[in-house]
């Protein structure tokens, strides 16, 4: 975790009173670090001063040796259902908006799905939209301050690195696309997160990432 000189001040400020009140609550420490970052006039805006306060956060969890509370398996796949919810209405909703979806459910499904026989075939131009709409969906929410899809926020979860910190758009595209692998294993790397220690699917792991409550 690369903290810069004033969070390492205040982190070490705020781990000596830890130290000094063993039982002090996690509410308690967080409104210690509040203290601390308003004594020494940190930052000026709320949303940096609420980041920079979760992130001496998870400092002050390394050093002392807390860990997260990580989120399980039946909690992501309830934010996940949600998201696919979601992307669905934005699919069809930017769809009409562009002119390529026809404006009717059953055109919808005419115009996307070519039937042939048995077989379906799905219109590739179709394919590469809904590509393009889930990967910026996924990998700008859950870089943003958000840190988590209208899923994860509805449930109270979040998407962070192994230090608890804010994930890059990069990294958020290369654990999104991981999935593929996740999946593609008869979804073996989904199921992972109902057994492994920090709940981490196969796609967490590649990225180096974690699922987390708020």
């Amino acid at each position: 975790m690369n903290t810069n000189k004033i969070e390492k001040e205040i982190s070490d400020q705020v781990i000596i009173w830890v130290k000094d009140n063993p039982k002090a609550t996690q509410s308690e420490i967080k409104n210690k670090i509040t203290q601390e970052i308003t004594k020494k006039n940190y930052l000026k805006e709320d949303w940096q001063k609420d980041y920079a306060k979760e992130r001496i956060m998870n400092f002050i969890k390394k050093e002392l040796g807390i860990d997260f509370n990580y989120a399980g398996f039946w909690l992501r796949l309830v934010a996940f259902i949600i998201d696919q919810i979601v992307i669905i209405g934005m699919a069809v909703l930017i769809g009409l908006f562009l002119g390529t979806i026809a404006p009717n459910i059953t055109s919808l499904i005419l115009e996307s799905i070519y039937m042939i026989g048995d077989t379906y075939i799905t219109n590739p131009i179709w394919d590469i939209f809904a590509i393009i709409i889930v990967w910026i969906y996924y990998a700008s929410m859950e870089s943003s301050r958000t840190q988590g899809t209208l899923g994860k926020m509805a449930l109270g979860i979040k998407v962070v690195n192994l230090d608890g910190d804010r994930i890059s758009f990069i990294k958020a595209t290369g654990r999104h696309f991981s999935k593929i692998i996740s999946i593609g294993i008869f979804c073996i790397g989904i199921f992972m997160i109902a057994f492994t220690e920090k709940k981490q699917g196969l796609h967490d792991k590649i990225a180096d990432c974690l699922v987390i409550k708020k």
